[in-house]
């Protein structure tokens, strides 16, 4: 599956990516692991052959917000502040 990225570039899906930015907000890394394999499942079952990074990113936070509600806001925050371009 090709991941579309926000500046058009696209590269295949890495699960390691999801794992270590629910990592770093503050989900165990068993949760994280089994939230990545969820995501890629649902990618395969997915009918495209690419897919958008916000779309995962939303997929991702649907997710987040089931297992762990606070962590889900440290995500969301993260992901709100790569979208303020920079001066």
């Amino acid at each position: 599956m090709k991941i579309i990225k926000r500046n058009g570039n696209a590269e295949n899906f890495d699960k390691q990516k999801i794992i270590k930015v629910c990592m770093a907000a503050g989900l165990s890394e068993k949760d994280c692991t089994l939230l990545a394999d969820n995501i890629g499942r649902w990618l395969e079952e997915h009918p495209e052959s690419q897919v958008s990074s916000l779309v995962i990113r939303d997929k991702v936070l649907l997710e987040l917000k089931t297992l762990d509600p606070s962590v889900a806001s440290v995500y969301e925050w993260y992901e709100k502040t790569k979208e303020i371009p920079s001066l």
